[in-house]
């Protein structure tokens, strides 16, 4: 009896050493994803907000928003965004990652800010992954005081 114990407690132990290495995988995926979503999604925004170059936007963009940023529809709804001027400092923003049910991330949220020569901005971009690398589904851009952003950083 006292070895069938013994052999239960060490099948018990080998399948919670196997559950807690699994968990503990989940949440370094987790972090890693969203690490590497926020790396990327930074860097395709700060290009787009160094130059305020459409085609840069629309290279890094779904199709279906690429369509939207190349009309003349954009430019009517963004044109502002060039009057804020040169890139001085880009504040990182927190990446909010919608997972599927098998932990895979579906999509992110970015909000960030960032102070131009000429203003400050609240920058909100949607990402999605398409065929393996991350696009933007969508970006906005609002001005702000300098009040707000001493407020919130």
């Amino acid at each position: 009896m006292q070895k069938l114990m013994i052999g239960f407690s060490f099948i018990v132990s080998i399948l919670s050493l196997i559950a807690m290495i699994y968990i503990g995988s989940m949440f370094y995926k987790g972090a890693t994803t969203d690490y590497e979503t926020n790396k990327v999604s930074e860097e395709n925004i700060i290009a787009y907000i160094k130059t305020w170059d459409r085609d840069i936007l629309a290279s890094e963009s779904t199709s279906e928003y690429s369509d939207y940023v190349k009309s003349p529809k954009f430019d009517k709804e963004h044109d502002f965004s060039k009057e804020l001027g040169e890139l001085i400092q880009y504040y990182s923003g927190h990446p909010i990652t919608y997972m599927k049910n098998d932990g895979s991330a579906e999509c992110v949220g970015i909000e960030s800010q960032a102070e131009f020569k000429n203003g400050i901005a609240s920058i909100n971009a949607k990402m999605i992954k398409v065929d393996g690398k991350w696009k933007i589904k969508k970006i906005s851009i609002l001005k702000k005081s300098a009040l707000d952003l001493e407020q919130e950083f």
